[in-house]
C-alpha cells in the first residue's frame, strides 16, 4: 500500500496543482475569425493570466461567451 501511495503522489500533486492554476490564475482564450487577422490567425489560442492592471495601447481583452474564452 504504501509503495502505491510513493508512486501516484508526485503525479497527484502535478495535477491538483495545475488545475488549481488553471483555475485561479490562468486560462486559455480562443481567437475568433477575423478579430485580428493578420496578427493571429484564424482559431489560435493564447495563454493568459487573471491579473488586473492598467490597460495600455496593444493589450488583449478576453472576455467569457458560454463556456469558452474569447480573445479581442
Amino acid at each position: 500500500m504504501k509503495k502505491l501511495i510513493r508512486k501516484i503522489r508526485i503525479p497527484v500533486t502535478v495535477g491538483l496543482l495545475t488545475i488549481f492554476i488553471f483555475r485561479l490564475i490562468l486560462f486559455i482564450g480562443i481567437f475568433p475569425p477575423l478579430s485580428i487577422v493578420p496578427t493571429l490567425p484564424k482559431g489560435s489560442m493564447i495563454l493568459s493570466s487573471r491579473m488586473y492592471g492598467v490597460l495600455s495601447f496593444g493589450d488583449l481583452i478576453v472576455f467569457h461567451k458560454g463556456r469558452e474564452a474569447v480573445v479581442y
